[in-house]
């Protein structure tokens, strides 16, 4: 049997365990919810319980490896994690959890003022290619140690959700992080890789409560005894942190050369170009990021809402519909011939304006003398519209003046991006060819690559990619929709722009 690869992914919305086959067959998978706590009176503080997502986890992975046959347990030859970014986790000597928070939690915001007087704007975007934000985990620690001193005293370590969980499957009390799952901290120095003495300093933190920074595609221990007992493995099978979800899912679409363009359509979407130069941007909607190969960078742009957007629309306007009943409703509607306009969760993030803002406008015409005043699926295809406009807006202000030759294909990744509606609204959106991989979890696939080159199984990631990935996709843009949406993206920028 083909070596496997077992891939853990704690996402936003929930965790996914996937069994994968060194050539990127996908043997298996299973999938879980996770559940967040919320404040009542603080709507925007979020948290949950790290040690029962990771026995989540740890059912999923059983589950997942149980569909195959004993006899081919010896098969698997690696664990990968991956998860979301922007998450925090806290703990003291004991392992109890302090503070455990997702990327969506919003409570930096009531420090956000303490947070950019500590942190100076530019001489942070200088250090770590970000500017200060209160969804940082900084802002989350600073909020920790301002409203609870006792709680911030008694820290031992601090560490990203994907960095804690490999810790978990390892035993080890060193938690690892890779760059790509640090920076999202804002405690990561980019030039030299490293945890940023002089910022901790300002937030009063050792930096030996700091994980162990790590290469990407790098073994970060192997599955504790206990663990592999639990699911039947045979033998010291090694762990790899392959970095942020973000990361892989790019990764996992096939941008690994500089000036490929990738869109992740994940629970928040971002547009990530891959570069080699440690090189600031200037435009305050920009920032840099590690990437998931050595010596890599990614300058981002960030587009909002996309998979929260989609699923509250599923759940609260379309309950007990499928996705393809929702998809098959809105590619019956000619494209501006509802006259709907959406500017919903995505906006272009900019990092200097640090407090959120209202983000949702709807305009619908006035019904007929019926009363019918539009369709579920009119609804639908101008929400996905609304994101593909702010892909459009995002990848332009990663294009102008700082590439001058425009990006002749764009990769899309995530599970929205597999419906053939959004691949084609998309390429005439942005008037150029969209490249989807033809794979269910792209992120799954991109984590399941980098730890094949760890562990040996491929000798690059360019033979890796080759090895695993599927023939993509291509959606051509089409002439006369490009130019129609040319015109709706216009009027599309001036109703985001009403957005106060």
């Amino acid at each position: 049997m083909e070596p496997l690869i077992l891939v853990l992914d704690a996402g936003t919305l929930g965790a996914r365990a996937s069994l994968i086959s060194v050539s990127g067959a996908f043997l298996a998978t299973e999938l879980g919810e996770w559940s967040y706590d919320q404040e009542s009176e603080f709507y925007l503080r979020r948290s949950f319980n790290p040690v029962q997502q990771a026995a989540m986890l740890g059912r999923l992975a059983a589950r997942c490896l149980s569909r195959i046959p004993s006899v081919e347990l010896g098969a698997v030859h690696a664990v990968a994690v991956t998860g979301q970014r922007g998450g925090l986790v806290a703990l003291d000597n004991n392992g109890q959890s302090l503070l455990a928070s997702p990327q969506f939690d919003g409570r930096g915001y009531e420090v956000v003022e303490e947070l950019t007087s500590l942190f100076d704007s530019e001489q942070t975007m200088l250090k770590t290619g970000r500017r200060p934000s209160f969804f940082s985990g900084a802002a989350r620690l600073l909020w920790l140690r301002r409203h609870h001193p006792e709680l911030e005293e008694r820290i031992a370590s601090i560490s990203s959700i994907p960095g804690f969980f490999t810790a978990c499957l390892t035993g080890s009390l060193h938690i690892p992080e890779t760059p790509t799952t640090a920076a999202d901290l804002l405690l990561l120095n980019l030039e030299n890789g490293r945890w940023d003495v002089q910022l901790l300093d300002r937030l009063k933190i050792d930096v030996k409560k700091m994980g162990t920074l790590v290469e990407p595609a790098t073994v970060c221990g192997h599955l504790s005894p206990e663990i592999s007992e639990s699911l039947g493995l045979l033998g010291s099978v090694p762990v790899v942190l392959a970095g942020s979800g973000t990361v892989c899912a790019g990764f996992g679409a096939g941008a690994m050369r500089e000036g490929d363009v990738v869109t992740t359509l994940g629970s928040i979407g971002s547009v990530h170009r891959v570069v080699s130069e440690l090189e600031i941007p200037k435009d305050p909607r920009l920032w840099l990021s590690p990437y998931a190969m050595p010596h890599s960078l990614s300058l981002e742009a960030s587009c909002g809402e996309v998979g929260f957007l989609s699923n509250w629309f599923a759940q609260e306007l379309a309950p007990g519909s499928t996705w393809d009943q929702l998809f098959h409703e809105a590619a019956q509607v000619p494209v501006d011939s509802s006259h709907i306009r959406a500017a919903l969760g995505p906006r272009l993030s900019r990092w200097d304006d640090p407090k959120p803002k209202e983000q949702a406008i709807w305009t619908i015409p006035r019904g007929l003398p019926t009363g019918r005043y539009t369709t579920r699926g009119a609804m639908f295809r101008s929400l996905l519209e609304n994101i593909a406009f702010a892909v459009k807006q995002s990848l332009s202000a990663i294009e102008s003046n700082i590439f001058p030759d425009r990006t002749p294909l764009i990769r899309l990744a995530g599970a929205l991006a597999r419906n053939d509606l959004v691949g084609k609204i998309f390429g005439s959106v942005l008037d150029r060819p969209v490249s989807v991989p033809d794979r269910e979890q792209v992120t799954s696939l991109g984590a399941a690559t980098i730890a094949s080159v760890a562990v040996g199984l491929h000798t690059s990631f360019e033979a890796a990619s080759l090895a695993m990935a599927a023939p993509p996709r291509i959606y051509e843009p089409e002439k006369h929709m490009s130019q129609v949406y040319q015109e709706l993206f216009e009027r599309w920028i001036e109703l985001e722009n009403t957005v106060s």
